[in-house]
Formats: structure tokens, sequence, C-alpha cells
């Protein structure tokens, strides 16, 4: 506030301290004021009214009283003041050069030229109206793709006909794979659902393709077990298949799963794949498959291996340099498809049919076909930019480009960037908070977390601006994965640890300990600094995963966890050691397995629980079998199976007796290994 003279304010933006986006600021506060006068004075017998006029220019900038703040002086000053006798009652005037830099974020129009005392040429000058909505724009047209489609279509028509196939769509991000996939038709009675992965849970994306087959996600084994016999899904294939789930009532045989069981368990999602279409035709869609869980990446390379005999075509879309899938893929029934950048011929065409036009201006086409380089949802990006800006124009049929010395970010990030930056302060900040949610959410969980404002009319202009996409009412997503990345790391480290913790605390409200939400909780309170639930969620996360099989997602929490641990509870921290050492040795992370398991047994022998030191020392024995030291392991394990049998018949002492009756098998020990047997 520079001056404050009577009824005459005078405010500055960019002095001491100048931003690249002050013009915005000040209308922006021009606008509040407006509604702050209307709404305190509307009751009294005379309301209030504001004239404001804004201006942007060189001024003479010092500190002003006790130095605290800064006074300016100059033509630009004379100016404003000008601009604001020439406004109307409850109206802001701005001068052309700030009507320049907002008129992509408000609505105005032209009132002629002010004359200004001490200037020969009148000022021309805008009425601001209110905030401007980002206008609809159309589906950029289908270009450049056709030979592909017209494979993925040939493909299809094979795997009607009984021929499985595996279709790789490999691409660059935003070089069009989903929109590809999105353009094959499938036949109206076919099987037909398409999956974004996520690594935020294990087996997430399989995980969500069970919940679409089965119309919902079962609540305990018996409802599975209805669910999949209305599939024709036999009931042995659906026990096996609940501890996937993590399902109440799944047999605890197949809960303490090893690596044996964990491979009937993939057999089973198999077989209920090949049951639960009916007799139909499945076209199944892993879209971001380079995002998915290690858990996941293993469990589909079990399918791939198996594949045949089906009508299915199983697509799975990633971006370059994600090889898992080729190394397990390399088969008869495998076809990649990788999508190149569009030629900029086809750019232009993309162009012209994303505007609706028959021609592009010159300058426009270069820009396109130099700066867009074949990306088709760069160019979409781009084009939009422009658009906001004001620099571009479809009028009567015809693209207009007012000026050309416009700052076209160079990558599409640079361009996506540009665009969020431009968003009003409250649509900014609930893109912002949806991108801490994740790539996926909804409409009264944002609500909850942003916590005010109107939301759904937000969330309507970011859809309108092509940032968001409305799967079904009340469920959102980003457009495109490089929005919500882009838009996560607009926000400082503080802000994103803010915004984590405000997640995680509406969560935890609404689902309390609800497994489907768990590795939610455990994800958005470790990156939210809150040591205490980050370590409560990430070791029950652990603990579900670990049941789904899931062992490298579990030993990942796990080592969270124990990370989190902190003072106190030493029986609690030996015994998430064991489970890290046995997720460890699932995981093949055999070195880390010994050292965790040593010092879970050492540290129970010092408290005095002589029955889990030697469930971990058993558990040492058969660390040792795999690890090649056969002799040592049965030494081991026979230690172990000394220290249980005084207890009784504790499952500590079965599993030992079993390890050690296999490995003497094993050593051609026949004799032993019956007697440990019986």
């Amino acid at each position: 506030m520079e001056k404050f003279i009577g009824d005459a304010v005078m405010a500055i933006f960019g002095a001491p301290v100048a931003h690249e986006d002050d013009p915005i600021r000040a209308v922006d506060a021009a606008v509040a004021m407006l509604e702050a006068v209307r709404a305190r004075s509307k009751d009294a017998p005379s309301p209030l009214q504001l004239r404001i006029g804004i201006n942007t220019g060189l001024v003479v900038s010092g500190t002003v009283g006790d130095g605290t703040q800064a006074g300016v002086m100059g033509d630009a000053v004379n100016v404003a003041a000008r601009l604001q006798q020439g406004a109307g009652s409850d109206e802001i005037v701005v001068a052309e050069s700030v009507w320049r830099r907002i008129r992509h974020r408000f609505e105005g129009s032209p009132i002629g030229a002010l004359d200004v005392k001490g200037r020969d040429q009148p000022v021309p000058a805008y009425r601001i109206g209110g905030a401007r909505t980002a206008a609809p724009r159309l589906q950029a047209p289908f270009v450049g793709r056709g030979e592909e489609l017209a494979l993925l279509d040939l493909l299809w028509s094979s795997a009607v006909k009984g021929n499985a196939h595996v279709v790789s769509v490999v691409g660059e991000p935003g070089v069009g794979k989903s929109r590809l996939l999105a353009e094959l038709s499938v036949r109206p009675d076919a099987l037909d659902i398409r999956v974004t992965c996520g690594g935020e849970r294990a087996f997430g994306p399989f995980l969500d393709l069970f919940e679409r087959i089965l119309g919902g996600m079962p609540e305990d084994l018996p409802e599975l077990k209805r669910r999949a016999a209305s599939l024709g899904v036999d009931e042995e294939t659906s026990v096996v298949l609940a501890a996937l789930l993590g399902l109440a009532g799944a047999p605890p045989a197949v809960r303490m799963a090893d690596e044996q069981q964990k491979r009937q368990v993939f057999a089973s999602v198999w077989q209920f794949l090949l049951g639960a279409p009916g007799g139909r035709p499945a076209f199944i869609v892993l879209d971001d498959i380079h995002w998915a869980d290690r858990s996941s990446l293993d469990l589909l390379g079990f399918l791939l291996e198996r594949l045949g005999g089906s009508s299915l075509m199983l697509v799975l879309a990633y971006r370059p340099g994600f090889d898992q899938v080729e190394r397990t893929a390399l088969r008869a029934s495998h076809t990649a498809v990788r999508l190149e950048p569009l030629t900029p011929e086809q750019s232009v065409a993309l162009a012209r049919g994303y505007l609706g036009v028959l021609d592009l201006p010159t300058d426009l086409e270069r820009i396109v076909a130099d700066r867009a380089e074949g990306n088709p949802f760069f160019v979409e990006e781009l084009l939009q930019a422009l658009l906001e800006l004001g620099s571009l124009a479809v009028v009567d049929g015809k693209a207009v480009l007012a000026r050309i010395e416009v700052d076209v970010p160079d990558t599409v990030q640079g361009t996506i960037l540009a665009r969020v930056d431009r968003l009003d302060a409250g649509a900014r900040n609930v893109l912002q908070h949806a991108a801490v949610i994740g790539r996926n959410f909804s409409t009264d969980l944002l609500e909850a977390v942003v916590g005010s404002g109107d939301v759904r009319s937000r969330l309507d202009s970011l859809v309108r601006a092509q940032l968001l996409v409305e799967q079904e009412p009340g469920r959102w997503t980003f457009k495109h994965a490089l929005i919500q990345e882009v838009t996560y790391d607009t926000l400082l480290l503080r802000q994103r640890r803010e915004l984590h913790r405000n997640v995680a605390e509406v969560l935890e409200a609404r689902v309390g300990d609800d497994p489907a939400y768990l590795e939610m909780l455990a994800e958005h309170y470790g990156r939210a600094d809150v040591p205490e639930k980050a370590r409560r969620y990430a070791l029950a996360a652990g603990d579900l995963a670990a049941e789904r099989m899931g062992f490298v997602e579990a030993k990942d929490r796990y080592e969270t966890a124990l990370r989190l641990w902190g003072e106190g509870d030493e029986e609690g921290r030996l015994g998430l050691l064991h489970k890290l050492g046995w997720t460890r040795i699932m995981a093949a992370d055999l070195s880390g397995a010994r050292t965790a398991l040593i010092e879970a047994e050492a540290g129970f022998r010092v408290i005095g629980d002589h029955q889990r030191a030697a469930r971990s020392l058993a558990t040492q024995g058969r660390l040792l079998w795999m690890l090649g030291e056969g002799e040592r392991g049965a030494e081991v394990l026979e230690r172990a199976i000394e220290l249980l049998e005084p207890l009784g018949a504790t499952p500590e002492l079965v599993q030992s007796f079993v390890w050690a009756s296999t490995l003497f098998m094993l050593q051609g020990e026949t004799g032993r290994s019956i007697e440990l047997a019986e």
C-alpha cells in the first residue's frame, strides 16, 4: 500500500520485489476489493462504490517513511490515475499494456482511448468483466496412425477366432498410445476392460481388473465364490484367489505363502482369466504398465508364459526403455507396435483438425512442425497455450495468428507448466490438491481435502481446460500422466508435506483401517513426514502385501517401517525384523535377509523369547539351503528343532520339521528325511 489519503488508495505491485504475474495480481486484488465492498455495504442506506484504474510501466522507485515501504513516481502513475477517473461506479479500467498480460484470465471490452494530461496521444483502455472460463475445445483428429490401428484390428479379429495375442504398444509420453487404443472398437458382446496401472499397492492393476470383471470387490470369501460362480469360475479357483485379494476367510495355508504356493495362486489367476469371460472374446488393456508394482510384473510374466488357446487379446502400453515385457513375451503370439513421432505434415494436419480450419498461417505451420517434434499431445498443448495467451484465434473458420513473438516452451512439460501457471488461483489450488491425491480421485475426497470453495465448478473449468477428464459422475482423472507429474512438481517440498498430511488425515477419518486404503495411508503419511503414523501404516501395508504375496512391496514397506521405528517396543521391532527377513528371502534379497534374521534371533534371545528366536533361526536354516550351504542349513534347522521341541507342537516346530525333512531328502539322506517327516 503506497498511499492511503482520504478516500483514495494507491497500491503498487512489483516494487520492491517484482513478479512475472504482477498485472494478474493487481487485477485479482481489484476484483476482490469490489466483491468485499459490495458484501460489506449491501445493507447500508447508500452502498459504497469503487472506481479502480490499473496501469503498468517504468517508474522511479525508492523507500519512503521509515524505509520499510516503497514509493513510486512517474508517467505510469499519472496514467493509472487518469484510468481511475475514467472508470464508472464499481468498474475496473486497465491500460492496453495491462490488458495484453491478463486477457487470458479475464473478460474485458474496449472503452476507447482516454486523454491524459501531458501526453500527446490518448491511452487505449479496457473495462474488466469477470474471470474468463477456458473455452471448450474439440477432440483432436486421429492422424498418422492408420497402419497401427489396422494391425490392432487384424489381431483382434484373430483373437475373436480363438487365437490369443499379446500386443505391446510402445511410445514416448504423449505420442498417442492411449488414443490409439481408444480408437479400436471391439464387439459389443466382448469382455472389454481397460486398466490404467499404478504402483501404489501390490498387484494394484490386477486388483482393479478383478473388481471390474466381478462387478465390484467382494468383502469376503463367500461373496467371491458367489460372484465367481456366476461367471462360471470353479470354487477351488475362488478359494485360492481369495489370498491375492486379501479377503477374510482365505485358508491359512494359502495366506502363509511361499514361492510354490505363490505360483499356485498365480495359476488360479490364470484359470480365473480363462473362465471369467464365459466363452466371450476378451480384450484387456493394461495402460502405463511401466508404472506397475513389481509384484504385478511378476504375475504378468507368469501369465505371459502360459498364454494360448483362448480368445484373448492382452494389450500392454508403456514407454520405451521398459524391457521387462520384451524379455518375457518373445514368442510368436507377441506383436510390438512402436509409435514413432508424426511427420511435420501429419503434425500440421492434426493442428488444422484440432482448430477446425482448412489452412494454417505459415508462421503457425512452422511453429507446429518445428516445436512439437511430432508429439500429438504437444501439438494440442501448444495450440491451447497460444489460444489462452490470445496469440491465436479462430475467426470465421480461419486461424489467425496475432503475433509470433511469443515465448513458446520447448518441451511438452514446459507447455503444461505454462498452462498450469496461467490458471486462476482457485483452479490451480484444486489441481495441485488433486495431483497430491493421485492420478484418479473422487469429488468427495477432493472436497474434503481442499476444505473450502466451489470445488465442482473448478473441476468443470479444469475439464474445459483439457487438464482433467470426468470418467463417471464423481470420478475424475488427469487427462495425461504428464499433467499430474508437472502439477505435482510445481509444489514446494513444504507444500507437498502439508498436502500429503491433509490427504492422509482425511482418508484416515473416512476409512479407518480399511485394508483397501492401508497402502495409500502409508504412502501419504510417509511423504508427509509423520513418522509414527507412517510407521504404523507402513507395517500394516507390509502385512497386507505379504498376505497377497506381494513380497517386493512388503519388503519395501517393512524397510520403511524399520527406518521410522525410533525408540521403544523392542519386541515389535524384532518381530518386524523377522518379517523383513522372510520377505527379503521371497524377494531374492538373500544377503539382506540374512542380516535381518541374525539380528532378530539375537534380539529375541536377549528378551527371553526362545520360541521366536528359534523361528528366526529356522528361517536362517532355510536361507542357508537356498544359498547352497546345505550342510550348514541342516545343522541350523536341527538346532532350531532342539530349541522348539520342549515348547510343544507349535507351528514353528512343524515348519522346521518340514524344511529339515525336505533339505535332507535333497541331500540324499532319505532315512533322516523320513524320520523328520514322521
